[in-house]
């Protein structure tokens, strides 16, 4: 941005003024925001070249859109169309230039990752990167059979002939009192050493429910409070959805008069879920299925539900269905971003058959989160499992941040069409 204002004939003031700093520090913020949002920064679009060329492009043309509307909108200054161009091709550019160098590096040597061991985590591990579409790592493995001394002996040297960049150590391993020291004391700058579950967390982002000891669990500080950080969170939750209940008006009367129209039961439809700390409260959508979608028995909700109503698919699809739920986050409820709720009719279940289960209502239950942009659907014990590895996720790592991530994600999500 600081270059397009260099390089346009037409700004005449000063490049490294005060107007155009603001204007580069909001540009820069917005491209960090809007590339988390639609997913620049994913592990698995790091090596797919045509795929973060088509995100770079994305990102560079929208960024300078939006800081030229709220650089309008907080200062009341335009910035010029030519600038506004000329940011857009800079910042593609830029992107290229940069990733360019990090495919020329990874082209050359990829992250080496020693894996000590073939426990049954390590190998789920390895299994998932091999299957993975792409992934910056280059795994070694090395057996633990033998005594302590010796192995670490021949992790230091493993360690310096294939120069090794993180060393994945098992959590269960007895011996690690004497095999630690001696690979530490011989590491050589920029190693890290890390642990099965912890290494798999940064990589998939998710949490090895079936794979990890309670004490891992607390150890990141999953329950801990966090006073001003939920205060914070409390606020835009209930700003947001007072302006989100103005603004969505218009549309939700139009939802109203869809689902009115289809006949078969009222508008609006409640439910009883789980809430934080195990409380139960009503949650409200606007109906979607056919009156006798349960007459039977409760029943998970699955896409492309047959029991969904022709104007329910749109609204599913849309997510306008969920409105309503701003209600639950104005009582306090619901938050914007957390687990999605659970029916009280299948809590039990998961909870005897998941480990950790319970955790996830130790916050407050979400309208979107981390588990809902990165899984669809599922009606099953085993997809609940994999989405409670994604909230578990979530709660290790919740922060404002964190939030502002899923809702953009979300918001993308829901402008390509997708659930």
């Amino acid at each position: 941005m600081l270059l397009a204002h260099a390089l346009s004939p037409v700004f005449l003031g000063d490049v490294l003024g005060r107007g155009p700093i603001l204007a580069s520090a909001l540009d820069a913020a917005c491209f960090v925001l809007i590339g988390l949002a639609i997913g620049l920064y994913d592990l698995d679009v790091v090596t797919r070249r045509e795929e973060v060329l088509r995100r770079a492009a994305l990102a560079s043309v929208l960024a300078p859109l939006a800081t030229l509307g709220l650089f309008y909108a907080v200062f009341y200054a335009p910035i010029g169309r030519r600038v506004v161009a000329q940011a857009m091709l800079l910042g593609f550019c830029g992107v290229v230039l940069i990733r360019a160098t990090l495919w020329a590096i990874l082209g050359r040597r990829r992250r080496r990752v020693l894996f000590l061991g073939h426990g049954p985590l390590a190998e789920a591990t390895v299994h998932a990167l091999d299957h993975a579409e792409s992934h910056p790592y280059e795994i070694v493995r090395h057996d633990l059979s033998t005594d302590a001394t010796a192995q670490a002996e021949r992790v230091q040297d493993l360690v310096r002939t294939r120069e090794i960049d993180e060393i994945v150590v098992p959590l269960d391993r007895r011996d690690q009192a004497d095999l630690l020291p001696a690979i530490v004391r011989a590491l050589p700058p920029g190693c890290r050493v890390t642990t099965e579950p912890d290494f798999h967390e940064d990589v998939f982002r998710r949490v090895p429910v079936l794979h990890v000891p309670p004490a891992w669990m607390l150890a990141g500080g999953v329950g801990n409070p966090r006073p001003a950080a939920d205060f914070a969170k409390r606020a835009g939750d209930i700003a947001l959805a007072l302006v989100l209940l103005v603004v969505s008006l218009p549309v939700a009367a139009f939802a109203a008069l869809l689902v009115a129209l289809g006949g078969d039961g009222p508008v609006f439809f409640s439910q009883e879920r789980v809430g934080r700390s195990g409380r139960l409260f009503r949650i409200l959508k606007f109906r979607t299925m056919r009156t006798d979608a349960e007459s039977t028995a409760a029943q998970w909700a699955r896409d492309e539900d047959p029991r969904c109503t022709p104007a329910g698919r749109v609204l599913r699809r849309t997510r306008i269905d969920e409105l309503p739920q701003l209600i639950n986050i104005l009582r306090g409820e619901m938050s914007f971003v957390g687990p999605r709720p659970e029916r009280p009719e299948f809590t039990p279940q998961l909870e005897a058959a998941i480990p950790y289960y319970g955790f996830r209502h130790l916050v407050r239950p979400g309208l979107s989160g981390w588990a809902q942009i990165h899984y669809p659907y599922g009606s099953s014990v085993e997809d609940a499992r994999h989405k409670l590895e994604l909230d578990l996720y979530y709660l290790r790592h919740r922060s404002l941040l964190l939030d502002v991530v899923i809702l953009l994600r979300t918001a993308t999500r829901l402008t390509w069409g997708g659930r």
